[in-house]
């Protein structure tokens, strides 16, 4: 692992406190302060939001998907599995939106609440006391508890967010939801709908957000965290949220775009299934990277050569290197010239190979950031001029 390597997260079972413990020995068998992991406290480069991103940005996603069906949190029932970090505080957002969160759950059992369930004591419950979420009853005696949490796919509702694990939500489940009326299901968890129960789900024309997805704001977040620590500043909560917002808001644009694109209908008709499940993974090819392809289809282009300017600092060179590498793209010449008048800056000329043209264009935008001044001098196919 390393700041430009992998950087893990926190999830099931790995929370505030033990990404704080891997941090820590990281740092003290190192003897090195950098963002090797997110999630981590404040004190010591954490982000603000961070704990809420992934709950907060389920709703940001739910939340346009139900506006382009016309509807919206609003008075709408709302049952959410789970009581960890991503059903705690998509209850918050959703009871913000207007929803009336009425059942959640934990490994053990659920509880079903009709007045709302507060987030608040599910927070003092789970990341307080650590207990067990029939703990709620003490605090709300009115509200109902059942062991086993399965069974909580059977409490009528209009929107149903799956937050707690993988496959919890199976084909029975999914045939309850839609018994009782639900119109819209949006994953939280990784992967927490069977195949079965998502072609059934589908097949009923139920507003469904995939995880991969619905899901990303946690991810997104972490993103968010290591530029902060990058640019060795924290940002405000606000602002970090509203980053979140409009990353979520672009997610559900660029899924629905090419969900209609591809055929795929999800706004009234649901997401239909088909064999590479495609729908799995919505968030796509963009449409610069789409417009490449095709403006490339028909050409064999399979050389370029580029000038870029970096600074003559360790590691500057090394990671726009590793980056083409990544790529699958091969260097066959490299030159490089001191920029006069500008100290320890360095042009570099470069030519490479490669034999995937949408790959090509991924490492160029992957390089981009990292410097400055680039051109590409050319791009060519073998034994012909520049095209």
């Amino acid at each position: 692992i390393g700041q430009f390597t992998d950087v893990p997260a926190g999830d099931i079972n790995v929370g505030a406190r033990e990404i704080g413990y891997l941090f820590g020995q990281y740092k003290r068998i190192r003897d090195e302060y950098s963002g090797i992991l997110t999630g981590k406290g404040i004190p010591f480069g954490g982000s603000l939001a961070r704990t809420e991103a992934t709950g907060y940005g389920l709703c940001y996603f739910a939340k346009e998907m139900l506006a382009d069906a016309g509807k919206s949190f609003e008075g709408q029932r709302v049952v959410i599995s789970g009581s960890g970090n991503v059903a705690t505080y998509a209850n918050q957002k959703a009871t913000q939106m207007g929803g009336k969160v009425i059942a959640m759950s934990d490994s053990n059992g659920y509880i079903v609440d009709e007045n709302g369930i507060d987030y608040k004591v599910i927070k003092e419950i789970k990341e307080v006391k650590r207990a067990r979420i029939k703990t709620y009853l003490d605090y709300v005696p009115t509200a109902k508890y059942v062991e086993g949490s399965k069974g909580i796919w059977t409490v009528p509702c209009d929107i149903a967010l799956p937050c707690a694990t993988q496959n919890e939500l199976q084909l029975e489940g999914a045939e309850a939801l839609v018994a009782n009326g639900c119109y819209a299901v949006a994953e939280g968890a990784n992967m927490p709908s069977t195949p079965e129960a998502i072609a059934y789900l589908q097949s009923h024309g139920i507003l469904f957000a995939p995880a991969k997805a619905a899901n990303a704001g946690g991810v997104a977040t972490s993103g968010l965290e290591m530029s902060q620590n990058s640019l060795r500043l924290s940002w405000t909560f606000e602002e970090v949220d509203e980053r979140l917002h409009n990353i979520m808001v672009n997610i559900y644009k660029n899924a629905a775009d090419a969900a209609e694109r591809y055929g795929m209908k999800v706004l009234q008709e649901g997401i239909e299934t088909n064999k590479h499940n495609f729908t799995r993974f919505l968030v796509v090819a963009d449409p610069w990277q789409v417009d490449e392809l095709n403006r490339h289809r028909n050409k064999e282009v399979n050389k370029a050569s580029m000038v870029f300017t970096l600074p003559h600092t360790e590691g500057s060179l090394s990671q726009v290197l590793s980056i083409l590498s990544f790529y699958r793209i091969n260097l066959t010449k490299i030159q490089s010239l001191p920029i006069i008048g500008r100290e320890w800056e360095y042009q570099f000329y470069v030519d490479v190979v490669f034999d995937n043209v949408l790959r090509y264009k991924q490492s160029i935008a992957a390089i981009t950031p990292l410097t400055k001044e680039l051109k590409i001098l050319g791009e060519y196919e073998d034994g012909k001029s520049n095209i």
